[in-house]
Order: C-alpha cells, then sequence, then structure tokens
C-alpha cells in the first residue's frame, strides 16, 4: 500500500483514490517516472488539491473524473504530473475548465440577449405585411414618414413541385395621423415560364378607424389595388382586408395579439381560377429585448385555383439594427398537403 507520509524534500501533491474512498499526499514521480493507482482530478465537493488550485477550480463544485496518470515530464525546470482521462470519461481534466467557461460565456449571451426591454423603437414593433411574416397589425406608420422596404422569399410549390424566389420592393409613407399608402412591385425568379417574371404594381392604403382602448383593441381597413402591369395579367384585382391588435401585456414586453381577414376579388379571371377568395392570418408578437421582436402565426387562405386551400405556421424574428433599420426573418411551414411545405423569408425596412 503506498503511504500517506512522502519522503521529505520532496515535492508533493493531494490526490484521492477512488478505491480506496480517501485522499492522499504523494510525492510528485521524476521525469521518465510512473506513479500508479486512480486518482481523481475533481470531487463533487471542494477541491483541495494543490495542483487543482494552481489551475483556479478551487472551491468550486464539479463533476468526478477518473485519472491514469502518464510519463511527467519536465516543464520550465519545474516537475508536474501529467495524468490524462481513463477511456470512461473520454476526455482530458481540463475539458472540465474549457466546458466550464463555455456554459458561463453561453448563458452571458442569452442573459443579453432575452433580457426585458424597456423601449422599443416604433418601426420594431410596427408589423408590415410580409415583414417578415405575413401578419400585419392595426397601427399605421408615423405622419409624413418615409420607408422603405423590401423581401427576398423562398416558396415551394407543391402541385406543380417547382421553387420560386419573389423579390418585393416597396415605399411606405404616412399621408396623415392614421393613413398610409404602400407602392410594391413583386418579381418572381426561378418558377416556370408561366409564372417567372414581374406582377402586378400594387397600391395599398390602410386607414385606422379605432385606436385601441382599455375595452377595445384598434381597428383598421386596408384596400389594395392590383394594376395589370405583369405579365399575362387583365383586369384590375382589388383586396379589402379588417385588421385589429390588442396589447394583453405590459409595456417591457409589448404582448399583442393580432387578427387580419381579407376579401379579395379576381377581376381578370382565367380558367379553372376563383372569382372571390378568402384569408384569415390570426398571430401574436412579443418584445424579446428593446432591439428584436418574435411573430408567431396561423394563416389559412384560399388559393387562386379553385379548389385549393393553404394552411401554415409562420415564425419570425425582427431586428433594430441603429436606429431605422429593421432586419426580419422568417419560416413558413405547411400544414397540408397542398400548401407549400416550406418557405423562408429575408425582409428589410429603413426609415427615411
Amino acid at each position: 500500500m503506498m503511504s500517506s507520509r512522502p519522503p521529505r524534500g520532496r515535492p508533493q501533491v493531494s490526490v484521492y483514490d477512488r478505491q480506496a474512498a480517501r485522499r492522499m499526499t504523494i510525492p510528485v514521480p521524476k521525469p521518465g517516472g510512473e506513479t500508479g493507482g486512480r486518482v481523481a482530478a475533481v470531487t463533487q465537493g471542494r477541491v483541495r488539491s494543490a495542483w487543482l488550485r494552481r489551475t483556479g477550480l478551487s472551491g468550486m463544485p464539479t463533476a468526478y473524473f477518473c485519472m491514469r496518470p502518464r510519463r511527467t515530464r519536465p516543464s520550465s525546470g519545474t516537475q508536474q504530473v501529467c495524468s490524462r482521462v481513463d477511456r470512461g470519461g473520454g476526455q482530458r481534466c481540463r475539458v472540465a475548465q474549457d466546458g466550464l467557461c463555455v456554459v458561463l460565456g453561453l448563458g452571458l449571451l442569452l442573459a443579453l440577449w432575452c433580457q426585458r426591454a424597456t423601449a422599443a423603437s416604433d418601426a420594431l414593433v410596427n408589423l408590415d405585411e410580409d415583414l417578415p411574416t405575413s401578419l400585419e397589425d392595426a397601427l399605421p406608420t408615423k405622419p409624413h414618414e418615409l420607408n422603405g422596404q423590401g423581401l427576398v422569399r423562398y416558396e415551394g410549390k407543391v402541385r406543380t413541385r417547382t421553387e420560386r424566389v419573389e423579390l418585393s420592393p416597396e415605399l411606405q409613407y404616412g399621408v396623415a395621423p392614421g393613413w398610409q399608402v404602400n407602392v410594391s412591385a413583386p418579381f418572381f425568379l426561378g418558377a416556370t415560364r408561366e409564372e417567372a417574371g414581374s406582377r402586378d404594381l400594387r397600391l395599398r392604403a390602410l386607414y385606422q378607424v379605432l385606436s385601441e382602448s382599455s375595452p377595445w383593441p384598434a381597428l383598421a381597413l386596408s384596400a389594395r389595388a392590383e394594376i395589370p402591369t405583369g405579365l399575362r395579367s387583365s383586369g384590375i384585382d382589388t383586396r379589402v382586408k379588417v385588421l385589429a391588435t390588442k396589447t394583453i401585456g405590459p409595456p417591457a414586453t409589448l404582448d399583442r395579439l393580432h387578427l387580419n381577414a381579407a376579401w379579395l376579388h379576381n377581376a381578370g379571371r382565367q380558367g379553372g381560377e376563383r372569382e372571390h377568395s378568402y384569408s384569415l392570418v390570426a398571430g401574436y408578437s412579443r418584445l424579446l429585448t428593446a432591439r428584436s421582436l418574435l411573430v408567431v402565426d396561423y394563416v389559412g387562405e384560399q388559393e387562386q385555383e379553385q379548389g385549393l386551400t393553404s394552411t401554415f405556421l409562420e415564425f419570425g424574428v425582427r431586428r433594430l439594427l441603429g436606429q431605422d433599420f429593421v432586419v426580419g426573418v422568417g419560416i413558413g411551414v405547411g400544414l397540408e398537403s397542398t400548401s407549400p411545405p416550406l418557405q423562408f423569408s429575408l425582409a428589410f425596412q429603413y426609415g427615411f
């Protein structure tokens, strides 16, 4: 049995023998020598080893590691015990220290990201259609405020088994208190020849009918006209939408519920297309931080083709960069076999 009182004059190190279930002090072997027995680098209690105190782990509760000694080597004129973890441990002892640093670093970043918001920009919390999800709130932009907006959306089509990318630049302007107008010109890429190319010019106006109060939500009406400037387009398609927004949480997080109901008239319909169609969007938004907003919504709509409907869930995050630049990322997942299986959106908004 190894003596617990090593000869004097030799460097010593305190180790813990798991098989004997006791701590002992052993001499540090000379370079090229070996020391036997299983030792634990750290214990579930407080670390007492002189070697561990030098690494900065003293007094910190950690986990057991089974060590097997390896030949020692001189380092800067001193002798060190060079142990490594058994195969059961799978890693070197230093993993405990490095892993602790990683966990603390990730925890700090998570705390900074999820800290409670104290104040948020209107550009961040005001939701606009397709920026980055289909959800829109009933709050118009400020009077005489001009915003440049854009959308890049990838969408997989189930019926035609094709994929397409939509590009949609847009301008938004606050005409007067409670009024806003939008102009956009979508363009499709990567689709079939019949679908690729420019789309109709869209003119949209929104008017807030009722401001939010204690018992009532904010209500707004939106009207859109599509001028037939795109490929193979005829007639002026129109859409009317009713929007409602209600704040249910404290000002620090701005938890809000939203509801959008729309009716679309297809004036220049072709064979196999609907003349009238409907859509419904219900969602929720919440501030994550003063510069980050979470959006979750459910979309149910009738496709332009007769007999087809789409339902999907959307998840989006809006992030404020600087004072007037907002970037949004959204993902949509289809819930039916006729729905697009996946949508991915990247949107931006800049206030002039």
